[in-house]
């Protein structure tokens, strides 16, 4: 199918529409150095600890007027029992490392399911290939892309995806390589977390081996990137990594169900008990919470005069941080799924097309269910 700028856009996208991540990305390990110059992997304990309730709860009555009764003082338990997950470095602590990997796919290959279930939208499917392809094609070696990549060079740089670890360091050293190269970023504290310009050497670089890598024109080379954080102490300390989802099933009625529980690795030493105390394995970040920090870039959202803060690159823009869906409901024709209709009016060197761009990277399920087509049919032209 023929398409260009003045092909009319899809009215509905079609039902199966599915891309895939367009990195390769590792977990990363949270280790310590110590006192002798060793590199030692920071343990997730398991263990029991005993805070105080500092909620307002609410009682229900007897009659069954539910939730209207503030529990009193007397009936209250100040003691909080928990059973809980920390990771902690040991008391030789010197300095946290932290460290992954990750690769660049080519934009080609990232459609993963285009299709419709109904025979009569069976054109909407190979109008959404035809665009994707002229988009892509357009894309590879736009100026939308390169920026693109450097952006993502950039949360490299700054240790955005340190999480909190980076919000309590005194310093960090970022060192990259890529092959036979090397980079060092001796202050990340000091590469900006809210704006994207004026992009150093080093970012324009690590910028153009990523952006290779999606144009498909290199061999596919990794990025190893490390931190070396100095918390400001020494010793044993509490750092932060992966959480898991826990269901509160029961946590509430003191029964000791784990009330918090962190993302580990598999130790190479045995899980030990010492002193009530047992490591149930290795602290560290999932592949999906690094990407998510690499791709906290859309400053092209609505509103973002007003807030002045980069959110990661989502189909409706939804912002964890703002609790808001910021390409949604009066700002729904800046969201992905408007957006992919018009691909081919789109360009891949403006805001919108730098969006489509990172969103495609990003992957993930698009499609329109039937259901919610409407009455109006494909729109294929």
């Amino acid at each position: 199918m023929e398409i260009n700028s003045n092909t009319l856009p899809l009215k509905n996208l079609p039902s199966v529409l599915a891309f895939r991540r367009g990195v390769v990305i590792t977990d990363a390990p949270l280790e310590y150095g110590n006192t002798r110059g060793d590199v030692v992997p920071v343990p997730v304990i398991h263990h029991g600890t005993m805070g105080t309730q500092n909620v307002n709860e609410k009682k229900a009555k007897a009659s069954g007027n539910a939730g209207t009764d503030t529990v009193s003082d007397a009936e209250r338990d100040v003691r909080n029992l928990q059973v809980i997950e920390s990771a902690k470095t040991g008391p030789d602590m010197m300095d946290l490392q932290i460290g992954f990997e990750i690769k660049a796919l080519p934009l080609g290959g990232a459609l993963h399911a285009c299709a419709n279930s109904k025979k009569e939208n069976l054109e909407d499917a190979e109008k959404m290939r035809a665009m994707l392809d002229d988009f892509i094609l357009r894309a590879k070696n736009s100026e939308g892309l390169a920026e693109v990549s450097r952006r993502i060079a950039r949360n490299v740089c700054n240790g955005r995806w340190l999480w909190r670890n980076r919000l309590i360091a005194s310093g960090i050293r970022v060192e990259v390589s890529a092959g036979d190269q090397q980079w060092e970023v001796p202050d990340a504290l000091q590469v900006s977390l809210r704006d994207f310009n004026h992009y150093s050497d080093i970012e324009k670089s690590i910028g153009e081996v990523l952006a290779s890598g999606f144009r498909g024109n290199a061999k596919k080379v990794a990025l190893r990137v490390r931190a070396i954080l100095d918390l400001g102490v020494t010793g044993s300390v509490e750092v932060f990594c992966s959480q898991n989802y826990e269901p509160d099933t029961g946590r509430s009625s003191g029964k000791g169900e784990l009330s918090r529980s962190l993302y580990k690795l598999a130790m190479s030493t045995r899980q030990q008990d010492r002193d009530g105390v047992r490591i149930v394995g290795q602290a560290a970040f999932r592949d999906a919470k690094i990407w998510n920090a690499l791709r906290t870039m859309d400053n092209w959202y609505p509103g973002h005069s007003d807030t002045d803060m980069p959110i990661p690159i989502e189909p409706q823009g939804a912002s964890l941080s703002m609790m808001q869906f910021l390409r949604a409901k009066e700002n729904k024709k800046f969201s992905a799924f408007e957006l992919f209709k018009r691909l081919n009016q789109i360009d891949p060197d403006s805001a919108e097309g730098m969006y489509c761009i990172a969103s495609l990277m990003r992957g993930g399920v698009f499609g329109d269910s039937e259901k919610d087509r409407g009455d109006e049919g494909g729109g294929a032209q």
